[in-house]
């Protein structure tokens, strides 16, 4: 497993927008599925909730990353979709990705499977304002600390690779 970044792409200037480019493409080249040990394959731009998937055993993850330490919460996307899938158990697992801004690298990596992200688990955030880009849209917040360790996996930590068949 490798810990560089995806090189930016030039074309985009978001922030942003480059770190979950790089992110996700480095997640394809370098991740792999913890529950059968076989490459992600990514899902198509724009679907809503899943990011990855496990060809062989179907298991679905979202990818968040930042370029700080997760520790309390992780914002999620539009709240109602979130706890559908939850109700509906078509929830995927979350794979937290921190990076080093500075040296463009993956500093920490674990897995939050999903047996263990329930609806206490997800916050309903403040709706957006009237003046918004998309007034009265309402995200969601994943607590971490409603989580059982047991449930959060570290694959990288510190820099430091797991070993896969751990």
């Amino acid at each position: 497993m490798e810990l560089s970044l995806c090189p930016p792409d030039g074309r985009l200037k978001s922030p942003s927008q480059i770190a979950r480019v790089s992110t996700e493409c480095w997640a394809l080249q370098n991740f792999y599925c913890a529950n059968c040990g076989n490459i992600l394959t990514q899902f198509p731009t724009n679907t809503k909730v899943d990011d990855f998937y496990s060809y062989e055993c179907r298991e679905k993850f979202q990818l968040k990353s930042s370029k700080s330490s997760f520790s309390k919460s992780v914002l999620g996307a539009k709240y109602s979709v979130m706890l559908d899938r939850i109700i509906n158990d078509t929830h995927p697992s979350f794979i937290l990705l921190h990076y080093d801004f500075s040296r463009w690298e993956v500093e920490d990596l674990s897995i939050i499977h999903r047996a263990c992200i329930t609806r206490s688990c997800i916050l309903r955030r403040n709706p957006l304002s009237k003046g918004a880009r998309q007034p009265g849209w309402t995200g969601f917040k994943l607590s971490l600390k409603d989580i059982p360790k047991l449930g959060q996996i570290d694959i990288i930590n510190h820099g430091t690779i797991r070993d896969k068949s751990d």
